[in-house]
Order: C-alpha cells, then sequence, then structure tokens
C-alpha cells in the first residue's frame, strides 16, 4: 500500500483480516499513530489495521516467498537425465564463473577467456535464456552497462540491472540498480513502466527513481520484489566497494554474484563475478556463454552462434555486428523490448532500414512482394546450401537468415515502391552475411584449423585473425609501425642508479571461484620491447614469468619453465637466443605466439593462461589470464618434478584443509 510519499508491506493474520505488523520505507516512522494514517486506505481491502496492539519493528528473518519451481523445468545434468527418465532440461558441464573485469577481460561459464568492448553507455546481456526457452524457466536477465573510459575508446561496466519477470509471461518487468560505492552508489528496484521516457530504452537506470525511498533496497536485509512473490533480493556491502548479491526465485533457485569497483573519480569502474546458477544452467545464454558441450561458441540471441575470440577481433563474425546488445536482443513480445525488430507471422515491431539509418514499422510489408520476396530469400538460401552446410550447424545459421531476409527485404522494398531493389536486399540481408561467414571459416580450415563452429574448436586463435584481416582488414594496421612506440627498458642505466622507465604491474586481480576452489588471476603489465643490457647496444624484447615460485636468472632458464608457468618447454625446443628475445611491432596479431618468445604460448602443463593486449592500449599493455583448480595448484612443480611450489595443512583440531603459496610476477 502507498500514501503521498511512504509504501508500506503488511502482515496479515491467518484469516486475512487484521494486520499484525506493519513495516514503513522509512526508518523511524514506527511511533506513528498507523491506524489514524492507514485505514482510510485499507477499509476498501476488506482489512483494518488491529489498534489493540502496537506495531511491531520490522523482522530479522526473511520475508515469505510465496511461489515454488515448476516441476516441469528440472534443470540437471545429462547423466542424472537419463537417471530419472529422460525428464526435465539438461545441462553438459557443470561450468565456472563468469568474469568480466578492466576494460572487459571476460571468462565464459564454459571457462573460455575472450574479450568483448561493446559501444558507450548501451547495455549488454550477461544472463538471457537461450532461443526458445521458456520465459517461466528463467524469468531474469542479468545485464551491465558500458562505459567509455575517459575518452580512449575502452569501455569497462558502470553498473549491473537485473531484469525480472513478474508475470507468466511479459507483465511489465521490475528493474533492479546495482553501484557500488566508489562512484554514487544505489541499490532500487521499481517497476520498468515508470522509468522516465528520457531513460534510454527505459532499462537504464532512472536515478530519480532511485533516490526515492520507496524504491531503496537496504543492505543486509532481504526484500521482496515484485508482486507474484517469486523474487527475493538480499546484498551484501562487504566492502566499501564491493556489493554481494542473492537473487532467489521461486523460493529454491539461486543466483549469487559480486560487483567489485575499482579506481577513483571518473574512472570509476567494476569487476563482474557471476556464479553457476544451478537451476539456470540449462537455460542460461548471453555473453558469459552457457553450459552446453561447445564452451567455444556464443549462442545469440537468435540461436545462431559466433565463435568465442580472445583478441581484438571479439565478435567480428556476429552478421548483426549487435550481440546481446539489450536494444536490439529483446522478444518483440515483450512491452518492454525498446525497438522490436520483428515478430515473424504477423510483422508487428520494428525492423532497421540501412539505408535510411532509422527503424520503420515492421507491418510496411505488402502481400503484393511478401510471396516474390520469401522465394528470393529461399532461392538465395539454396544456392549457398553448401556454404551453409560447412558451418558445421546443419545450416541453421542460414535458416535464421532467410526468416529474417523474408520479412526485412519485403519491408524495404514495399516502402522504397520498387521491385528492382529485391534483389540488392537480399544480397544485403542474406547473401553477404552468408558469404563473409564462409570465407572466414574456409580460410580457418585452409590453415589447418576447424571449422567456425566445429565442437571440437576450443578457440579462435591466429589463424581467425588472419582470416578477419583478409575479409575486413586489420584494425590495428598501423598502430605500432613506428619501433619509438614500443616500451623501453634499460637494464645498466637502472642499475647505475639512474631514474629509467620500468616494467610495471599496470592492474592485478585475484579471486578464488568458490564453485570449484579454482584460483583465478589477471594481471595487466607493460609490453616491452627496446630492451637493452650489458652495455652492448642491442635492443631486445623482456620476458615475463609468471609462476608460484620466484625466478632465479642465474640458474633458472625460461626455456625450462615449471608446470604452472606461463609458458611451456616444448615452444623452446631447438630456438636460438635471438628467438627468445625478439618482439613484435604487431604485438596483437604475434603475442602468443611461437614467433616471439618473449610472449610464448601460454600453455602450462598444470592450470591455464591466457595472454593477449589490452584493448586500446595495443602496442603498450598486456594481460595475462590464469586459472588454477586446487589439484592443479598442488600439482605445481619446478621443470625437473623434485620441488612443489605450494604446500598443503590439515589442521587435525579443525577439521580445515588449507592450501599455501606465492604468486609471483617476475620480469
Amino acid at each position: 500500500a502507498r500514501t503521498a510519499d511512504q509504501m508500506y508491506r503488511f502482515s496479515l493474520d491467518v484469516s486475512g483480516t487484521q494486520i499484525l505488523e506493519v513495516k514503513s520505507s522509512s526508518e523511524g516512522s514506527n511511533g506513528c499513530d498507523w491506524a489514524t494514517i492507514l485505514n482510510p486506505y485499507l477499509s476498501s481491502c476488506g482489512v483494518t489495521i488491529d489498534t489493540g496492539s502496537s506495531p511491531t519493528a520490522p523482522p530479522t528473518s526473511s520475508p515469505i516467498q510465496t511461489t515454488t519451481r515448476d516441476p516441469a523445468y528440472e534443470c540437471v545434468s545429462e547423466t542424472e537425465w537419463v537417471a530419472n527418465n529422460n525428464v526435465g532440461f539438461t545441462y553438459a558441464v557443470a561450468g565456472t564463473g563468469c568474469t568480466a573485469s578492466g576494460d572487459p577481460h571476460w571468462r565464459t561459464f564454459g571457462n573460455v577467456a575472450h574479450q568483448f568492448q561493446g559501444r558507450d553507455n548501451r547495455q549488454y546481456l550477461y544472463m538471457r535464456r537461450c532461443h526458445q526457452k521458456p520465459i517461466a524457466a528463467m524469468p531474469f536477465e542479468l545485464l551491465a552497462k558500458h562505459l567509455e573510459w575517459v575518452v580512449n575508446g575502452v569501455h569497462v561496466i558502470e553498473y549491473v540491472t537485473l531484469k525480472l519477470y513478474d508475470g507468466d509471461d511479459y507483465d511489465t518487468p521490475y528493474l533492479v540498480h546495482i553501484r557500488s560505492a566508489l562512484n554514487t552508489p544505489f541499490f532500487c528496484a521499481y517497476p520498468a513502466a515508470l522509468a522516465g521516457s528520457t531513460i534510454p530504452d527505459r532499462q537504464h537506470v532512472d536515478e530519480a527513481l532511485c533516490a526515492q525511498s520507496q524504491y531503496a533496497i537496504a543492505a543486509g536485509v532481504s526484500t521482496l520484489v515484485g508482486t507474484t512473490g517469486r523474487f527475493l533480493i538480499t546484498y551484501t556491502q562487504t566492502s566499501s566497494s564491493r556489493v554481494d548479491v542473492t537473487l532467489t526465485v521461486d523460493s529454491e533457485c539461486e543466483l549469487k554474484f559480486y560487483l567489485q569497483g575499482h579506481g577513483s573519480g571518473v574512472r570509476v569502474h567494476h569487476a563482474l563475478y557471476i556464479h553457476p546458477p544451478p537451476c539456470f544452467r540449462c537455460f542460461t545464454c548471453g555473453l558469459c556463454g552457457s553450459f552446453d558441450a561447445l564452451p567455444n561458441k556464443i549462442t545469440t540471441c537468435n540461436g545462431g552462434a559466433v565463435p568465442v575470440v580472445n583478441s581484438y577481433g571479439a565478435f567480428a563474425y556476429d552478421p548483426d555486428g549487435n550481440t546481446y546488445d539489450a536494444e536490439y536482443c529483446c522478444d518483440p513480445k515483450d512491452p518492454a523490448c525498446p525497438k522490436r525488430r520483428r515478430l515473424i507471422g504477423d510483422g508487428e515491431g520494428e525492423i532497421y532500414h540501412p539505408d535510411m539509418g532509422e527503424f520503420v514499422p515492421a507491418t510496411g510489408c505488402s502481400e503484393t512482394f511478401a510471396a516474390t520476396t520469401s522465394d528470393a530469400c529461399a532461392a538465395a538460401r539454396t544456392a549457398a546450401n553448401d556454404c551453409c552446410v560447412s558451418l558445421g550447424d546443419d545450416g541453421a545459421t542460414c535458416d535464421g537468415f532467410v526468416d529474417e531476409c523474408s520479412l526485412d527485404a519485403c519491408v524495404f522494398v514495399t516502402l522504397d515502391g520498387d521491385a528492382a531493389l529485391l534483389d540488392e536486399y537480399v544480397d544485403e540481408l542474406f547473401t553477404s552475411k552468408v558469404d563473409a561467414l564462409c570465407v572466414i571459416n574456409d580460410e580457418l580450415i585452409a590453415e589447418g584449423g576447424s571449422a567456425i563452429l566445429d565442437p571440437v574448436l576450443l578457440e579462435v586463435d591466429e589463424e581467425a585473425h588472419a582470416a578477419v584481416v583478409e575479409v575486413e582488414g586489420d584494425p590495428f594496421a598501423s598502430v605500432c609501425s613506428a619501433d619509438s612506440s614500443i616500451s623501453t627498458f634499460d637494464w645498466d642505466a637502472l642499475m647505475s642508479g639512474a631514474a629509467v622507465e620500468q616494467p610495471q604491474v599496470v592492474s592485478f586481480n585475484m579471486n578464488v571461484d568458490e564453485s570449484d576452489l579454482s584460483l583465478n588471476i589477471e594481471v595487466a603489465l607493460t609490453y616491452e620491447g627496446r630492451s637493452s643490457a650489458d652495455d652492448n647496444g642491442a635492443v631486445y624484447g623482456t620476458t615475463y614469468v609468471l609462476d608460484f615460485e620466484d625466478f632465479d636468472a642465474h640458474k633458472d632458464s625460461i626455456a625450462l619453465p615449471g608446470t604452472c608457468q606461463n609458458r611451456n618447454a616444448v615452444d623452446f625446443a631447438n630456438d636460438d637466443f635471438d628467438s627468445f628475445w625478439g618482439y613484435s611491432l604487431n604485438p596483437w596479431a604475434d603475442i602468443g605466439t611461437a614467433s616471439y618468445l618473449a610472449y610464448p604460448p601460454p600453455d602450462p602443463v598444470s592450470g591455464a593462461w591466457s595472454v593477449a593486449m589490452e584493448t586500446g592500449n595495443e602496442c603498450s599493455v598486456v594481460v595475462y589470464s590464469g586459472r588454477f583448480t586446487w589439484n592443479e595448484l598442488v600439482a605445481c612443480q619446478d621443470s625437473t618434478l623434485t620441488t612443489s611450489y605450494v604446500s598443503t595443512t590439515d589442521d587435525e583440531l579443525t577439521g580445515k584443509l588449507s592450501l599455501q603459496g606465492t604468486f609471483y610476477v617476475n620480469v
């Protein structure tokens, strides 16, 4: 119930006729005469406040959720599914936590590293139900707003939004917005329909609404959001910069994540960590990936697939160019969908006209052109069949393009009133998209790689980058063309006491994924070349040795790494000194390859490392990301396999098993 400036929650007796407890949205207001204030508002509902007792303070226990999980949406592993007589939905892998940090560097639920910038002031769907999966099975979405970090084209996470579908279908959703205390903080919930008309797509935060006490959510208090009792939110401000959040759906299904703030002033940004959600593994897609057997791909909004690319060509293969952009990736039945792109069948919504540069009504498809357009798109699909099949998904990607082509081309031709333009639109909406994918696919296979959608592809590497360059041109072709743009380091000058430029740790992040006890590390370092030593005037590359053991240059060799180091001995076999210490003027392409072993392939014997140049700093900052499970850490040893780097202690008194070690960044 709501009065002019207050919102109240009531606790009824079992018969539903007397109010036993009243909680106000404002603190310190329990001294009010509740009956006088509220009974006029409540009489029409057939309830009154029991004036014979005093209202109590807000309860300390969590509110009771009134809904339970529908058994039809049971989510089990493939093994459990067989044992359960093939009942329910299945997932293939248990997965690891999804992380996004920096600008931003990602690791999916499938534990695959990739990069994705997005665009300024846009919201992106990190978690969304997969194409054609029921909304009732996963009635929420997790979005993050990307913000340009100052003016250098690098984008970071500003805040997180939960979009909660409170009804059976697409009833007006509730929005929960979260930002840490490093910036102007907020944690609030309100119906999306209340957002001001000037708020972009009405899914961005309305800070004026957030500032109102009736929409604020307090830390440490479980709060029901919506009207159906499906959603319970609890959050803890664990530090001045970190917020831990738990969303409970239907009394039993939890989504847990935390938001960690970094920086200050205009450079505040957030790292996001999402725990694997047990009830929703079977239904989850989005930028965090999914829990299927293909960790190398991201399933798009329309059910297609693009490969995960751990380089700055990330999502170059997305034919729509807007993978999981919340403005475009929404169901046209959803009344909160800001740009209804299409509803195949009755032509509702809007579609983007590339020549006009704006959205036009999808209802503008004339019957005069409908059949002709559909036939033309189907003919284009038939002509491209060999290519479509080669993509490895039985032509499903191409089939999705046919549906879009049939409606969009019809609308555009109708709008132009010129049937002669039909072939041009079919080429743009279908043929050119398919051809681009197949050129890249053929290039990968020709180079000895795997098809884009091949399930054995673990990640798209330099062959994929080369294919993108051939099709689209290299976006960084001249970034480091001048040798002077590479950072320099003079060891002799440093040893003489001179104030010289030195290698730097730009940023460092380490956390433990509690779901599988894995240690996750991300360290950004200055990319070093033109380095000199021994007063010989020559310049070389500089290597970083990342390991759980200190590196002694007098007795250790980078050609004989330990089992958890960011390199593998096999890459150094029979190579000479110049191969060890050369450096590249094109590090975004050469980083992590055997061409320049100062930054070799990051393939340790135990655990996993990945390496890439930082977006926006393609000549100057290199980012290493590592992941090690408990057993992999225990297995960390030197190259002779005789010395272990970590130790474990079993405390019989407390029953706890602990693991100790030290992580070193050596240059």
